[in-house]
């Protein structure tokens, strides 16, 4: 398979409960800094900057500085997709 690591990363986002919890955060709130994510989905700071990291170099997301905070907010392009996988979850979980 040509781009292995590529498909690894981009079904790892989905696989991984705590990155796709942080694509459907982004997905209804449009953009959060990092200690506003760690404070709201609970995930400690170190582990948070690891998945933002996957994410970025993923595509999923993006980051903009704002004075001293770095802003990440889901890609646009990515934003049906991560509805699509949320309906796809809920109505599997409701089977």
């Amino acid at each position: 398979m040509k781009h292995k690591k590529e498909v690894k990363m981009f079904f790892g986002a989905f696989a991984n409960p705590k990155k796709f919890e942080i694509l459907r955060y982004l997905l209804r709130f449009n953009s959060a800094t990092a200690g506003e994510l760690s404070d709201n989905l609970k995930i400690e700071q170190t582990l948070l900057s690891h998945y933002l990291k996957d994410l970025l170099k993923g595509k999923f997301i993006e980051v903009k500085k704002e004075g001293k905070s770095r802003v990440y907010s889901l890609k646009e392009e990515m934003r049906p997709l991560v509805t699509t996988m949320e309906m796809s979850l809920t109505s599997y979980l409701e089977m």
